[in-house]
C-alpha cells in the first residue's frame, strides 16, 4: 500500500505528496510516521489553503498478508498484541481512551 499527501490552495492548486510503505502496515503510527514527513516537504507557510487530505491506497487485510522470512515477526507481534488491547479498551470504554503519541527526533539547526 502506499500513502498520498494532498493539500489544495484557495485558487485550486494541488501539491501531492507520495510514498509506499516499504512493508505492509496497520498500524496507526508507522502512517502517522510516514505522513509527517511528507506533509513538511509539502506545506509553505505563507500559503492559504481550502482543503487537505491523507489517502491510503491498496490496502490489503492483514490475514491476507504472506509472512516474510526476513521481518522483525516478534516487533510485528508486539505491536499487534497492543493494538488489539487499544482496540478493547476503546470499545469498553470510549473513543480515544488511549492516545498513540509521536514524537519527532531533534533537528539539528
Amino acid at each position: 500500500g502506499c500513502v498520498k499527501v494532498v493539500l489544495r490552495t484557495k485558487d485550486f492548486r494541488y501539491f501531492v505528496e507520495k510514498k509506499l510503505f516499504v512493508s505492509p502496515t496497520d498500524w496507526d503510527t508507522d502512517v502517522v510516521q510516514t505522513v509527517i514527513p511528507l506533509f513538511e516537504k509539502i506545506y509553505n507557510k505563507n500559503e492559504i489553503y481550502r482543503s487537505s487530505g491523507i489517502v491510503l491506497e491498496n490496502l490489503i487485510k492483514s490475514e491476507d498478508l504472506q509472512m516474510s522470512l526476513f521481518s522483525n515477526s516478534d516487533k510485528e507481534t508486539k505491536k499487534e498484541y497492543l493494538s488489539q488491547c487499544i482496540d478493547k479498551l476503546t470499545r469498553r470504554f470510549k473513543k480515544n481512551i488511549v492516545k498513540i503519541g509521536y514524537a519527532e527526533s531533534p533537528k539539528n539547526d
